[in-house]
């Protein structure tokens, strides 16, 4: 009887053990606040773990120390047709400035897929978290003409510059 018992508890602990790791990641806290603005509470709750999911995998791209504070607002439609809009909504006590990121469920012609919301959401994640660079037309026009000898594009210098021969082997 003692084994039954012990057996059964163990079976109950595996059980109870494999259930709670499959639901764990649906059950982690999202990164940013999320509201998300539908009648449907079932579709509040599927894009809120859609987004939330989305957020902690850019998240982690970008590194938990450089990620942007933000938060997050969904709603069907946005004005002028616009899929996301980001604007700064306040300055914490850090002197970190919070942005309100809102993204459109449909544009006015069709109602977007999940893949194009996360798209969008990834576009102005990145777009705050990532610095400015100079486009690549300013650096090209400082850079010198290329030699007579090098033909019009300058490839022999270029690969040199990156450490490969003409073969494709390393210089």
């Amino acid at each position: 009887m003692t084994h039954t018992l012990l057996a059964a508890a163990v079976l109950l602990a595996a059980l109870l053990l494999a259930v709670g790791i499959r639901l764990w990641p649906g059950r982690r806290p999202s990164p940013v606040p999320i509201e998300v603005i539908l009648g449907d509470h079932g579709q509040r709750r599927r894009w809120r773990r859609l987004l939330a999911g989305g957020l902690r995998r850019l998240h982690r791209l970008v590194g938990a120390s450089t990620g942007p504070c933000l938060a997050l607002l969904v709603a069907e439609w946005l004005p002028e047709g616009q899929r996301a809009t980001c604007v700064p909504a306040r300055r914490r006590a850090d002197g970190r400035t919070v942005h309100l990121v809102s993204l459109a469920l449909n544009v006015p012609d069709r109602r977007l897929t999940p893949d194009e919301v996360l798209a969008a959401l990834a576009e102005q994640y990145l777009a705050l978290t990532l610095p400015s660079r100079p486009r690549a037309g300013r650096v090209a026009a400082s850079a010198p003409p290329p030699a007579a000898d090098q033909g019009p594009v300058g490839a022999p210098a270029l690969l040199r510059d990156l450490g490969i021969a003409r073969n494709g082997r390393g210089a």
